[in-house]
């Protein structure tokens, strides 16, 4: 595996996730490698193919990744081969350039027995026709997967047949939704399970433990934010409220209002999924307050002159409009909704957008009316007699 090294939190887990690799490439009967992680685990994998399916990476097997959508056993051995089929033909000539020639074109010869031979009979004579010793790797990761039982039933399938040394699969289930467990139990020598356990949560604050000043108080926000989107995620009132204040007081501490709004709507929006309407709105109201009253500052502190002209017009008054907008859905999102009071909070919306939309034309008038300016002098001296 080229250049991993323990640098960060992210290296020292492809490092983990590559030694496992390696443990299930030892052993003799195992064909499928099934990778049992959490959802926040996804990227993490993702990383790990890209790593291993660069040209320029020491691992020896050869990685192709199947994307296709799962819609039913009986279709999607047929359509990964078309999958295999448009791998092979984007990288024809790139692979002719360095005088590679693949033999290999599709078939479908399908066995009505057994709906996963068709690709595992294309992936076998691909891999033959590379004419190489090292393994070639189908990494399968269907964007979507229609049906649960169906899918496990395709596994089944695949686990059945005589699987060729020279064929790995590889493949992602998730906890909490796991599809894949009865094939794994049903052939434990050939679908090795691994639960790598890389715990993102740690892992960011591990690179935020390992990367910028530890003593900038920027550092601190990133930090103390993080901790807020976790108490958020866990819809935990109490490590809520705390964490906003300790948030907040850096944010301030920085003098960045749209932090301090930033902090504030992302509590809202945990006080909203945890049941407390009240909190939230307190916590919205504050954000539209802090908004309002830096509209009139300039838009970078340190230069005060700078004022751009953004698409949506002044910052803080689109971020007090997106208060309002957070405020209305906690209102419709709520066990008990209230539209009435939503009503309110949209037609607000509304009334401040208009305000904004007036305020672009003005300043739009205002700038045509300098570029006349110049014009009219130069009418003047163009027309002014200096020998009569």
């Amino acid at each position: 595996m080229n250049g991993i090294k323990t640098e960060n939190a992210i290296t020292r887990r492809l490092e983990n996730l590559q030694t496992m690799w390696e443990q299930f490439r030892a052993l003799p009967t195992a064909r499928c490698c099934c990778w049992t992680i959490r959802q926040d685990e996804w990227t993490m994998m993702d990383a790990f193919y890209q790593v291993n399916a660069d040209e320029s990476s020491d691992e020896p097997d050869i990685f192709l990744r199947f994307e296709t959508p799962f819609v039913s056993a009986k279709t999607y051995g047929k359509a990964l081969v078309e999958e295999l089929a448009t791998i092979v033909e984007s990288n024809k000539i790139n692979l002719e350039e360095d005088n590679i020639i693949i033999n290999w074109y599709p078939a479908y010869d399908e066995d009505p027995k057994n709906e996963a031979v068709v690709f595992l009979r294309n992936l076998f004579r691909f891999a033959e026709s590379l004419d190489i010793e090292d393994r070639v790797v189908a990494y399968l990761s269907p964007t979507s997967i229609a049906h649960p039982a169906s899918w496990e039933k395709w596994w089944m399938q695949i686990l059945e047949l005589r699987l060729p040394e020279k064929i790995n699969l590889m493949v992602c289930d998730t906890i909490g939704d796991q599809k894949l467990q009865k094939p794994a139990k049903a052939h434990p020598d050939k679908m090795i399970c691994f639960n790598p356990k890389l715990d993102m949560d740690n892992a960011i604050r591990e690179l935020m433990n390992e990367y910028g000043d530890q003593d900038d108080n920027c550092t601190h926000f990133r930090k103390a934010f993080f901790e807020l989107t976790q108490a958020v995620a866990t819809k935990d009132s109490v490590k809520i409220k705390e964490r906003t204040q300790t948030a907040l007081a850096l944010a301030r501490e920085i003098d960045y209002p749209h932090l301090e709004i930033a902090v504030l709507c992302t509590a809202g929006n945990g006080f909203v999924m945890s049941g407390k309407q009240t909190s939230a709105n307190a916590a919205f109201d504050q954000a539209y307050r802090i908004a309002e009253d830096a509209r009139t500052l300039p838009f970078i502190k340190e230069l005060p002159e700078e004022n751009p002209d953004l698409p949506g017009g002044n910052l803080f008054d689109q971020l007090a409009v997106q208060t309002l907008f957070y405020k209305a859905v906690g209102y419709i999102s709520s066990t008990l909704p209230n539209y009435e009071e939503a009503l309110k909070i949209y037609q607000q919306a509304e009334a401040k957008l208009l305000q904004m939309s007036e305020e672009k034309e003005a300043r739009k008038k205002e700038i045509i009316e300098n570029r006349k300016i110049p014009v009219q002098i130069g009418q003047t001296a163009a027309s002014y007699n200096f020998t009569g």
